[in-house]
């Protein structure tokens, strides 16, 4: 894939590059914030669904490997993608 000189983010002016470090740091924060939010309401997940700790944690666990293993499934899929396109 080929970038155009405008698409490169060395050519972005400074608020684009401010705005989209903003946005990333944003996500991230969120992500992890996602997970610590979870945490808190474990207890209320076993009373209302009447499951032990380790089912209730299922979710949390769940959350946190999609987040550890996806980016190394998806770089893989992703750079596959690149280097052997489809030739339809």
């Amino acid at each position: 894939m080929k970038l155009t000189r405008n698409q490169h983010p060395r050519n972005w002016s400074k608020n684009k590059k401010l705005f989209v470090t903003f946005q990333i740091c944003f996500l991230t924060t969120s992500v992890y914030i996602g997970s610590a939010v979870y945490t808190a309401g474990i207890q209320g997940v076993t009373q209302q669904f009447h499951v032990s700790d380790v089912v209730a944690l299922l979710g949390l666990t769940l959350f946190v490997l999609g987040y550890a293993l996806g980016p190394m499934i998806l770089v893989r899929i992703r750079s596959s993608a690149l280097f052997y396109p489809s030739s339809t």
